[in-house]
């Protein structure tokens, strides 16, 4: 029974080297490079590491080396013990956020401020990544294949966090939509800091708002991570 339970703890790193590779696709095409290399890297280093300890205990039961096997369950345990560390302070660090929903709008507004500080100074304090996200999103196709005619079409669209964020301006600010990505200037420009940011060539990439799309996707990212570790955990514990 053990060999089938320490073969099928081996057979868990393989899924979870795909939900990195995975998330680290999707990182880049998002315009999360900055995430790639951690995913990739943790991942893989806790594939071997699972694949490695399970071997072990494979090998101390099919030799019936007793001190094997209590090795592997003390490093099993240790595994278990890192992971849970590394979820709870996913669910620390993402907890905050989420957006707020609008009467009329299919999408949701976001807050940069109403995401952790730890998040806030990841993506803009000294050193952070944002000039190369900000690029990445002006490059892209986010905010340029849209085909809608109308502002009810705008408002009623299923934008992502990135989109709503760095591509429509801020809805409080009463922008009157003219088709593609172009806009008229708001009838009410003090109702939101934003307001004054936007403009027809840059859209909203200078915006809170932008940055706290950005920051909404890394969320929703690092929330799916944290399930498939919970997973993981469950059946490490099963184990």
């Amino acid at each position: 029974m053990l060999l089938g339970l320490n073969a099928f703890s081996a057979g868990l790193a393989i899924p979870v080297l795909g939900v990195s590779i995975s998330l680290a696709s999707a990182f880049k095409r998002e315009c999360l490079a900055f995430l790639l290399t951690p995913a990739v890297t943790i991942g893989f280093l806790f594939s071997l590491l699972l694949l490695g300890i399970s071997l072990a205990g494979f090998a101390g039961v099919w030799w019936n080396r007793l001190g094997i096997v209590k090795i592997h369950f003390f490093l099993t345990a240790v595994l278990v013990v890192m992971l849970l560390c590394f979820t709870l302070f996913g669910f620390a660090v993402t907890y905050r956020g989420g957006g707020k929903k609008l009467p009329g709008i299919a999408f949701r507004r976001y807050l940069f401020t109403d995401y952790s500080k730890w998040l806030q100074r990841k993506l803009v304090g000294n050193g952070s990544h944002w000039q190369d996200i900000r690029s990445c999103v002006a490059k892209g196709s986010f905010c340029h294949n849209w085909n809608l005619g109308s502002a009810e079409e705008v408002y009623s669209a299923k934008l992502s966090s990135t989109q709503s964020g760095c591509c429509a301006p801020p809805f409080p600010c009463g922008f009157a939509y003219q088709g593609g990505t172009n806009w008229r200037l708001p009838s009410t420009p003090d109702a939101d800091a934003d307001c004054s940011v936007w403009n027809a060539n840059e859209l909203c990439l200078d915006c809170d708002s932008c940055k706290a799309g950005i920051l909404q996707n890394v969320k929703s990212k690092w929330y799916k991570a944290s399930v498939v570790n919970i997973v993981v955990i469950a059946a490490l514990l099963a184990i």
